[in-house]
């Protein structure tokens, strides 16, 4: 199934490893030429990106509150 920006916000559920194992399983099905669909392609990178800059911005966040936890 190909997750579309709709689906996306239920990923901020997940921890950072789910994340990372998720992104990493859409990319060996890519390599395997699971999506040899110029289409598909197109939405699986649109995904891969936003999936990446959610996990970058929750790393930030997360360092964040960890700085003002240990720094307050």
């Amino acid at each position: 199934m190909v997750r579309t920006p709709n689906t996306i916000g239920a990923n901020h559920q997940h921890d950072m490893c789910g994340v990372l194992a998720h992104g990493l399983k859409m990319g060996r099905k890519e390599h395997q030429g699971y999506y040899n669909d110029d289409n598909k392609r197109l939405i699986a990178n649109q995904y891969m990106e936003k999936t990446h800059q959610s996990a970058v911005l929750i790393s930030i966040l997360l360092g964040y509150v960890l700085f003002q936890l240990h720094c307050g």
